[in-house]
């Protein structure tokens, strides 16, 4: 791993950036080239999680920037994945779903629901917020009423941010450790 360099080395031992991707090939490459050109470039190890990416992702990550480390996913496990599962389900159950609305494949009527809320709904689905959408099981919990509870605002205790030697702060995160803890 490498080491972090000239202003980060008194706080980390190393930094990491983390890039996910599916099928972002000429993204990915244009970001990762900026980023190979920074000031800071020894200073993070880069990791990419390709998402099972058809369009040669994976391949030119490793051709052109051989020091990024690369995860290669054997299927798909982002929203993707989800949106394609959500459109499975509602195929078993007789209905197409697009951006056009619901389609009952029965009685030919396209349903347009005002609400993600109504489509989650129209489905059998209780539904499922943003932040659990990564076809990891989420459809099957919300047809059994069973989706986790998330961290809500009224859950927070309190907010905590600090400015290190690292950057513009005065003192090192060592100090600021040993003067927080009781």
């Amino acid at each position: 791993m490498a080491r972090a360099g000239r202003w980060y080395a008194d706080a980390y031992d190393a930094l990491a950036q983390v890039y996910g991707a599916h099928d972002v090939a000429d993204l990915l490459d244009t970001l990762l080239h900026v980023f190979s050109c920074g000031l800071a470039r020894d200073a993070f190890e880069v990791f990419v999680v390709d998402n099972a990416s058809t369009d040669g992702t994976a391949k030119a990550v490793a051709q052109r920037f051989p020091a990024v480390r690369l995860v290669r996913l054997k299927r798909n496990r982002g929203a993707g994945a989800k949106n394609v599962a959500l459109r499975e389900a509602a195929v078993r159950r007789g209905l197409h779903v697009s951006e056009y609305g619901i389609l009952d494949d029965e009685s030919g009527e396209t349903l347009r629901c005002a609400t993600e809320e109504a489509v989650y709904e129209r489905l059998g689905l209780a539904w499922i917020p943003p932040e659990l959408r990564e076809g990891r099981g989420e459809l099957e919990a919300a047809r059994e009423d069973a989706l986790p509870a998330l961290i809500t605002l009224e859950d927070l205790k309190g907010d905590l941010h600090m400015h290190t030697t690292s950057s513009d702060g005065l003192q090192t995160a060592e100090v600021m450790a040993e003067i927080g803890s009781p």
